[in-house]
């Protein structure tokens, strides 16, 4: 009986540990198709800054996280376009990402309940990395550094003719230390710079 209990503890302690340290993911089967992508672009990120706030103050919010949202998309992919030598494909640029989603009639608020076949199509390439940031503090505003809020962040790649994720990375950073949105970009590159897919 003492054994069979020694076991249970040591199988939980290791699901647990299994568990909390899977941050990175990636398909088996995109390891093949991935040979295949030339091109990905990276989508304007979905930035949540009420959080448990009520929903009148998300909405008088919106504006600011359409703002940092184009920020935080701009400053990936310049970091991603200046590692180019070391990945296989190529990073779709701002301007030319965003004219096409205009072109297309694909709007900002739209972009998370649209088809990501649609948005593939809009933009021809063979990727789409999306990322979502949830923080219960306004980002750009140095919290009390006491503070035990913390940043969510997703970093999710999908290919851009289903709604497949091929590949995500998804944390919890502490507020105190990335309350800036280019903050929280930097620490997020530095994270998937060495572990991104299609080095």
């Amino acid at each position: 009986m003492k054994n069979l209990t020694k076991i249970l503890i040591l199988s939980i302690a290791v699901f647990s540990l299994t568990g909390c340290s899977k941050k990175f993911f990636e398909a088996k089967e995109f390891k093949v198709l991935k040979r295949k992508h030339q091109t990905i672009a990276v989508l304007p990120a979905m930035i949540d800054m009420a959080g448990k706030s009520k929903q009148s103050a998300k909405s008088s919010l919106k504006n600011v996280s359409m703002e940092k949202s184009y920020d935080f998309q701009e400053a990936l992919i310049k970091d991603l376009q200046s590692e180019q030598d070391n990945y296989s494909v190529s990073i779709l640029p701002k301007e030319e990402t965003n004219q096409k989603l205009e072109e297309s009639y694909i709007k900002f608020f739209d972009l998370k309940r649209t088809e990501v076949s649609k948005i593939g199509d809009a933009l021809r390439v063979d990727g789409l990395l999306y990322t979502e940031i949830e923080s219960s503090i306004i980002l750009g505003k140095n919290p009390d550094s006491d503070s035990k809020e913390e940043v969510h962040v997703k970093v999710i790649l999908k290919e851009a003719n289903n709604e497949r994720v091929m590949w995500s990375y998804e944390d919890d950073y502490k507020a105190k230390n990335t309350y800036t949105i280019e903050a929280i970009e930097e620490e997020i590159f530095k994270k998937i710079k060495g572990k991104f897919p299609y080095k």
